[in-house]
C-alpha cells in the first residue's frame, strides 16, 4: 500500500505543509479536492454506484462529507465552492483516463468520453482499483500525500 503521512481522517488539510506550502490558497484546495474525490471513489465503487454517478456527484459528494446542509464545515474534508464543482469533477475524469494509460493532455481531450464510457462497464472490483491507481498518479504528480484504506 501507499506510504502514510497523514491518516486520511485526522488531519485537517488546510494544515498539510506539502499540499498548502504557502498556506491555504484556491488551486491547492481544489488540487485536494479532486485526490479526495479520488480515494473516496474506491468505496463509491465499492458500494457499486455507477461510475457516471461519482463523476458528476463529486462536489456534492464532497460537501456531504464536509458536514451536514447548512452547517459548519468540516476542517477535514477539503469544501471547494459549488461554482467549482464542475473544474474538480472535469480533473477527476482525466486523472481516471490517464489511469488507463490515455496519454491526455487536458480535462477537454476528445478521447476521454470514449474510455469513461467503457470504464462504466467494468465491475466494481476493476474500479476499486483503477480509482486507487489515479488517486496515486495524481497525488505523485502534484505532490500530495496518499492515504490508506
Amino acid at each position: 500500500m501507499h506510504p502514510l503521512t497523514h491518516e486520511a481522517w485526522s488531519r485537517h488539510f488546510q494544515d498539510c505543509a506539502t499540499c498548502f506550502p504557502d498556506g491555504p490558497g484556491e488551486l491547492p484546495l481544489l488540487r485536494e479536492a479532486v485526490r479526495t474525490l479520488l480515494e473516496h471513489g474506491c468505496y463509491m465503487a465499492f458500494d457499486e454506484i455507477p461510475l457516471d454517478q461519482i463523476l458528476t456527484g463529486g462536489g456534492q459528494y464532497l460537501r456531504g462529507l464536509a458536514g451536514p446542509p447548512g452547517g459548519a464545515d468540516s476542517d477535514d474534508v477539503p469544501n471547494p465552492h459549488p461554482a467549482q464543482w464542475s473544474w474538480v469533477e472535469a480533473e477527476v475524469r482525466l486523472a481516471l483516463a490517464r489511469a488507463t494509460g490515455l496519454d491526455a493532455h487536458g480535462t477537454l481531450d476528445p478521447r476521454i468520453p470514449a474510455v469513461l464510457g467503457a470504464l462504466a462497464q467494468r465491475p466494481w472490483d476493476e474500479l476499486e482499483d483503477l480509482f486507487d491507481r489515479a488517486m496515486d498518479q495524481f497525488a505523485h504528480h502534484h505532490g500530495l500525500s496518499t492515504s490508506s484504506r
